[in-house]
């Protein structure tokens, strides 16, 4: 295992010490020690653990975007989520498992959104801006769980055919197969 060094480790967080192990230097000299992760063969080292992919992959899975899952101090950086999914089958996997328990969990929330007591002005009458909050947040959910999982949350599409087409005219519009023996003539 390498150790890098680190400055000012009172300024730096988790996040700070990460980019410093991603690129391999401290970012402010060589004063404190950093643990470097195992080097990947020829290339930067990599933050992935499988504890850390079950981690982002529990979030997902509870309905978090990944925007907001990486906003928080213990997590990577989105680009290097989107670098994983590419890169790594198991986190693929992983990841596309947690993408449909979310479409679950959206499809679940919209049943309480409706059951919330509204809010009321000074006379008792319900807000109408609410009404309209609450109808935005059912159409969101239903929205995204219908592009995570098209086949059992997205509108169902149906062919019909109009008009008839009688015995008659399907047998004059096909094509009677060619004698092979005319051909070569």
């Amino acid at each position: 295992m390498q150790r890098y060094k680190m400055a000012n480790p009172q300024q730096s967080n988790e996040t700070e010490r990460r980019i410093a192990i991603w690129w391999g230097v401290g970012r402010w000299g060589k004063e404190n020690e950093v643990d470097m992760v195992e080097k990947n063969k020829g290339g930067r080292p990599t933050l992935y653990t499988t504890e850390l992919a079950d981690r982002i992959c529990e979030q997902i899975a509870l309905g978090r975007a990944v925007i907001s899952i990486c906003k928080e101090d213990w997590c990577v950086d989105n680009d290097t989520i989107y670098h994983w999914i590419a890169r790594s089958t198991e986190f693929a996997d992983k990841y596309a498992k947690a993408k449909e328990s979310s479409a679950l969990v959206h499809a679940e929330k919209i049943v309480t959104i409706p059951d919330e007591e509204p809010e009321r002005d000074e006379q008792g009458k319900i807000d109408p801006a609410w009404v309209n909050l609450q109808r935005l947040r059912v159409d969101a959910r239903k929205w995204t769980a219908s592009k995570l999982q098209p086949k059992k949350y997205g509108d169902k599409q149906f062919t019909e055919h109009s008009g008839t087409l009688s015995l008659e005219q399907l047998m004059a519009q096909t094509v009677a197969p060619k004698d092979k023996s005319q051909d070569h003539a």
